[in-house]
């Protein structure tokens, strides 16, 4: 069982089902659907498993630079979580993962 805040230093094929990491990685490059924005997975981390998606819409942040002083817009990013760990310490599939739907 797992609890909030844990780390788990394990290699991502003992956390992803085939099917889970065949998606994530088929997803890398692509245009998808996340909460009505239009982003592109631009990178898959494995420890914990999760997508990284840039807005590709007019979604923008201000970037810090090493003082912490506003520096430049850059696009906003998102991490979607493959999976989450539900009440009962059980782990499923994260619903933002389930429900990313490719757009391209």
């Amino acid at each position: 069982m797992c609890g909030r805040g844990l780390v788990h230093k394990r290699p991502m094929s003992e956390f992803m089902s085939d099917d889970n990491e065949k998606q994530a990685r088929d997803l890398l490059g692509r245009t998808v659907d996340y909460r009505g924005r239009t982003c592109r997975v631009v990178e898959l981390l494995d420890d914990p498993p999760a997508l990284i998606l840039q807005d590709e819409g007019s979604g923008t942040e201000m970037q810090a630079n090493q003082h912490g002083e506003a520096h430049r817009r850059v696009p906003r990013n998102y991490t979607v979580a493959l999976y989450h760990y539900n009440a009962a310490g059980e782990r499923e599939v994260h619903p933002d993962f389930r429900a990313l739907q490719a757009a391209d």
